[in-house]
């Protein structure tokens, strides 16, 4: 082999060894896809909020109101809210 095709030879293997080995330490530094973390339910009993979205309802009989980001019904005659909406989205306006 002549001199100079040794020298593109030797270099093209050089190259080839230097992006494996890089490819190979971008992998190992790659972070694992986060994980969901595990949810855990919670209740409580409340009789007032903060910054609550309202409406009534279009026959008047109930009100509906946004609370910690789910929305509940509730009768105009009092009553406990029954949930319409809940869950990890946060319906707010």
């Amino acid at each position: 082999m002549r001199p100079r095709r040794r020298s593109v030879a030797a270099t093209r293997l050089t190259l080839a060894l230097a992006s494996t080995a890089l490819a190979s330490r971008l992998a190992a530094q790659t972070p694992a896809a986060p994980t969901t973390p595990a949810t855990r339910s919670i209740a409580f009993t409340t009789a007032e909020g903060t910054w609550v979205s309202l409406d009534v309802t279009r026959d008047g009989n109930a009100l509906v109101f946004e609370l910690l980001g789910d929305i509940y019904r509730v009768p105009v005659n009092g009553g406990a809210a029954t949930p319409l909406i809940t869950g990890r989205p946060f319906q707010s306006q």
